[in-house]
């Protein structure tokens, strides 16, 4: 499966005729894959300033993802580090 560049979590993808057998048919259904991204919880303070840099950098809307989601769970890990 390739993943297109910008898929966010909860997009789903559709792969043609790799699902289940049709009933009676012969042929095969579509498969539907729902995508989660995972954030790393643990990062080094390299990839801390690496992340930071790349949101510096990133201010133009047309570079953010669909929802802000992702750098506001980056902003708030960077500031208070895991909430477990």
């Amino acid at each position: 499966v390739t993943i297109p560049a910008g898929t966010q979590t909860d997009d789903r993808l559709r792969i043609k005729g790799h699902g289940f057998s049709r009933y009676r048919s012969g042929g095969r259904g579509d498969m539907y894959v729902q995508i989660l991204v995972e954030i790393p919880r643990k990062l080094t303070e390299s990839q801390k300033k690496l992340l930071k840099e790349f949101d510096g950098v990133s201010k133009d809307s047309a570079h953010q993802p669909a929802s802000s989601s992702f750098f506001k769970k980056v902003r708030t890990f960077l500031r208070h580090g895991t909430k477990n």
